[in-house]
């Protein structure tokens, strides 16, 4: 009985001993992070978080999301459906079939609809033509010329299907 009380008492001690070795290693880094000295951040962290002279942190993706939408310009897609996958509609316009990113929500008729429910109703079908309002934003560079559609308003056969966003935009 004693032995196992001393092997209790043993593994106690080397528990604890190892605890406070941990916790002294970690506590030189904690206080490089901690003290006014900005911290290595990886270069992705730069672009999506911001720090504020009082050391208060935001996230800048609201502020990536505003940028996108003042260097895009309306756009106007005619074609016949294709295809409706993971929030991309895809438009065969007769020279090329066209991705346009699509939100999940939308008005139809003063319901809201999202576009699974869309398609299984009938209001939209492979092969339907449609008429999609867009807002097309460019990305070029010295090799190539990427172009992004966000659709946010449908056209068919005199329905008018309208993206439920939380931003109105006018032409």
């Amino acid at each position: 009985m004693k032995k196992m009380k001393s092997k209790s008492r043993l593994t106690l001690v080397v528990v604890a001993i190892s605890a406070i070795l941990v916790s002294l290693a970690l506590y030189q880094p904690i206080l490089a992070v901690s003290s006014n000295e900005k911290a290595e951040q990886p270069k992705w962290h730069e672009s999506y978080t911001m720090e504020m002279q009082s050391g208060f942190r935001f996230n800048r993706r609201p502020m990536l999301k505003l940028r996108l939408l003042r260097n895009c310009e309306p756009e106007t897609v005619e074609g016949n459906i294709v295809t409706y996958v993971k929030r991309t509609l895809v438009l065969d316009t007769g020279e090329e079939q066209v991705k346009v990113i699509v939100p999940y929500l939308w008005m139809v008729g003063g319901e809201a609809m999202n576009m699974t429910e869309i398609f299984d109703s009938g209001i939209l079908s492979p092969g339907d033509s449609v008429t999609v309002n867009a807002l097309r934003w460019d990305i070029e560079n010295e090799e190539l010329s990427i172009y992004i559609l966000f659709g946010y308003e449908i056209e068919h056969e005199g329905e008018v299907l309208y993206a439920l966003l939380p931003i109105n935009i006018e032409e």
